[in-house]
């Protein structure tokens, strides 16, 4: 078992810049979201004009953002740079049963705008199309269906999420300690109506019995596309069990055994982008003696093959649970709970 030790690479290589954090007064499972000008919500109606550079409170002509960041919902990949961005998006967290339930139809609240907060974010309803049979739903134990992390643009407009939870088939009880209660599998879904309905794509990583190192199944994933079309998914496996990762170099129609990559050791919530100048960077919290440090590992070979790892912040309490942007070239914005930080990366080698 990977378990209670000090983090690697506990000193900030000389290289790497760290500023100081700021705390704005987020909640322990808060997101931030970047929108097309440049500005950064967070919770507790707070902003960030310069990048995280400092934090102001939100204007009343701001949008109405901090009801929606305050929980670990699933937003728009706004870190793709795309020059005509302008949607907002963003999907609540877990599903939950159509009323009256339709087989394998399963729905989620979601808040959407289409011309950058020049109106104010509506609210709908997302329906999944999910071939999961009978669910099994709890909030006590974590059982159910959930959509989690970035969701991804790709260039003809259709939308990819990654998903997380138990189908009728998953029957798989965790060893004790574990957060959720049936272990997970991790899948793939596709909207091509701008968010209003899902289709399932693809089982990226189901759990089986003789996995000894995973305590959870496959859950908080969070997907990557390379520019030659091959896709990446990073998994969270438990509190003390390794980050995992599958590719697919097929669009998402099927996908590598899911497999530990070299560098990356036990995390949660991770959270994966990859930089303008092609490096991947991943965000997650680390169990560790004395609590979470709050980590990001960079890939400079930019397919996940190798990875450094960057303590953003030492170990202490709470979910750390972390949202990344590339603000500025080579300098990415890290937000955990209550704290914020920009870290200055060298240029890529």
């Amino acid at each position: 078992m990977i378990g209670c030790e000090v983090a690697l690479n506990s000193a900030i290589p000389k290289d790497v810049e760290v500023s100081d954090p700021i705390e704005y007064g987020g909640g322990a499972v808060s997101r931030a979201t970047l929108t097309p000008d440049g500005t950064i919500y967070l919770d507790n109606n707070k902003k960030s004009l310069d990048g995280g550079r400092n934090v102001v409170d939100c204007e009343p002509t701001d949008p109405k953002l901090s009801d929606i960041l305050n929980h670990h919902r699933s937003f728009l990949n706004t870190h793709k740079h795309i020059q005509n961005w302008k949607r907002f998006l963003a999907i609540d967290y877990p599903l939950h049963e159509l009323e009256p339930p339709e087989p394998n139809k399963f729905a989620a609240k979601m808040w959407y705008s289409e011309d950058a907060f020049e109106c104010p974010v509506r609210v709908g309803t997302a329906i999944f199309h999910i071939p999961a049979g009978k669910v099994k739903f709890g909030r006590i134990g974590m059982e159910g269906l959930y959509v989690h992390r970035g969701i991804f643009e790709l260039d003809d407009g259709s939308l990819l999420a990654c998903c997380f939870g138990n189908f009728e088939t998953d029957k798989i009880k965790p060893p004790p300690g574990a957060d959720i209660g049936i272990q997970a599998r991790s899948f793939l879904v596709k909207s091509v109506d701008g968010g209003r309905n899902w289709h399932y794509l693809s089982s990226i990583a189901v759990p089986r019995a003789d996995l000894l190192k995973n305590q959870e199944g496959y859950d908080e994933a969070s997907l990557a596309v390379f520019d030659d079309g091959r896709y990446l998914v990073l998994m969270r496996t438990g509190h003390w069990t390794p980050l995992m990762a599958s590719y697919s170099a097929d669009c998402g129609k099927t996908w590598s055994e899911p497999d530990q990559l070299p560098g990356l050791r036990n995390g949660v919530d991770p959270a994966l982008i990859k930089l303008r100048d092609g490096r991947l960077a991943l965000a997650y919290g680390r169990n560790v003696k004395g609590g979470r440090t709050r980590e990001l590992a960079i890939s400079e070979d930019g397919v996940g093959e190798s990875w450094d790892v960057i303590v953003v912040a030492p170990a202490k309490g709470g979910n750390a649970y972390p949202t990344i942007f590339e603000v500025e070239p080579n300098v990415i914005f890290y937000q955990a709970s209550s704290d914020c930080w920009r870290v200055t990366l060298k240029p890529r080698k």
